[in-house]
């Protein structure tokens, strides 16, 4: 079966928000990621830079509208659906360009409204310059939040000849490389996870008492033959693995 971790909700974002640990600083895995994968002869399927984070408090409805209008102006290169512009009391809209996504919400606090943003960019393959791809979303959260919140990096590829009892074995050395100690490990015939910690890095959540902030995953699938999916992320994987 595979194991899912539900990025979508809104009541599990602010319980993220409130487990994460760290100084607010700009920063993301994505180049250490995709470089250890290809010294691994791992094969890049997909990469993804996700974050979420509180925007401005506004009085009323009608100021959220005024904020978001402004916001798609400025953001004109983005398709906006606006179907699920109303759900009770939350208000959503979503743009899209092909390789970002941004999420505008909208729910009530207090006797105020409060701005929830929701920013996503994902690629397919090797980045042909990771680095770009990384300072470009780095400076997107520059100017659509106004305290950077944690970057949620996941990448997911493939390599053949990994046998079911070398996939262990393989997600350790990955955890080594990363310079992280063991916090959680889940071992089953076609699937391990493993969850780590690197205290060198700025970011971590809570998971059963312990800090993790690295998170490995293989999985075979006996229908896709000798193949095995790897997924790496930090501080944990936000896709489907």
């Amino acid at each position: 079966m595979k194991k899912i971790v539900p990025i979508v909700g809104l009541f599990f974002l602010f319980a993220m928000s409130m487990l994460t640990h760290g100084e607010s600083k700009e920063q993301t895995q994505l180049v250490d990621i995709v470089h250890l994968m290809e010294e691994q002869d791992v094969q890049i399927e997909d990469w993804r830079l996700y974050t979420r984070g509180t925007g401005k408090e506004v009085k009323d409805i009608n100021e959220y509208e005024e904020q978001l209008h402004d916001l798609m102006a400025s953001e004109s290169q983005f398709q906006w659906d606006t179907t699920k512009w109303r759900q009770n009391e939350h208000w959503k809209v979503t743009g899209n360009n092909g390789f970002e996504q941004l999420t505008v919400l909208a729910y009530p606090l207090d006797e105020h409204y409060s701005m929830y943003l929701i920013y996503e960019m994902v690629g397919t393959g090797f980045p042909d310059d990771v680095e770009t791809a990384t300072s470009f979303f780095l400076e997107r959260l520059d100017q659509l939040y106004v305290e950077t919140p944690t970057v949620f990096t996941t990448v997911t590829g493939h390599r053949e000849e990994i046998t079911k009892d070398s996939m262990y074995d393989f997600g350790s050395n990955i955890i080594k490389k990363f310079s992280a100690e063991k916090v959680e490990e889940l071992k089953e015939e076609t699937f391990v996870s493993i969850s780590a910690y690197n205290k060198q890095w700025v970011h971590s959540l809570d998971t059963n008492g312990n800090n993790m902030n690295l998170q490995v995953a293989l999985r075979q699938d006996p229908r896709l033959g000798a193949k095995t999916t790897i997924t790496i992320g930090t501080p944990i994987i936000t896709t489907e693995y």
